[in-house]
């Protein structure tokens, strides 16, 4: 966590209590349209542990997950299953899954880690435009329409629109 936490406070009209959110790592303070500064920070006082342990346990969610490691028997998932992270640097790229492994090959821990970041992204997005592509056809078969162009993006936000020249993003 870079930094201490932004804090935002949140009046809103229909709120009766005060409730206080950690997200990631910023921490918000809602409450009713009258909730005066001191009172929020009161509340941040008298809950200081909590929210200090909810900021760690992101912060440890975060390297554990979030961050991936690029070393030898780190663990990467795919479809929900963990698999050992294993390097070929003499086979030629590609990657792969084998039982509860997934190859690099081509790649050595040595190389920088966007590159292999890059690689490993490129990786699952061709996987999730081969398990995609069969099922939305047979949805879109099943609900009468025509699906022309299927593309796989790496979006935070605005998961699966369409487009009026029905493209499914």
């Amino acid at each position: 966590m870079s930094g201490s936490p932004s804090v935002t406070i949140q009046r809103q009209p229909r709120l009766k209590r005060i409730n206080l959110t950690v997200i990631k790592d910023q921490i918000i303070v809602k409450g009713p349209i009258n909730m005066r500064d001191k009172e929020a920070q009161n509340i941040l006082n008298q809950h200081h542990s909590w929210v200090q342990k909810q900021l760690k346990a992101y912060q440890d969610l975060q390297k554990k997950y979030l961050e991936p490691q690029f070393i030898t028997n780190a663990t990467h998932f795919y479809l929900g299953n963990p698999y050992k992270l294993q390097f070929k640097p003499q086979s030629p790229p590609s990657i792969w899954l084998d039982n509860q492994t997934l190859i690099m090959a081509g790649y050595s821990e040595h190389n920088d880690n966007q590159g292999l970041q890059k690689a490993l992204n490129k990786w699952y997005q061709d996987q999730a435009r081969d398990i995609l592509t069969d099922r939305v056809h047979i949805h879109a078969q099943k609900m009468n329409c025509q699906v022309n162009q299927i593309r796989i993006k790496s979006q935070k936000s605005r998961w699966g629109s369409c487009s009026s020249k029905k493209t499914l993003t």
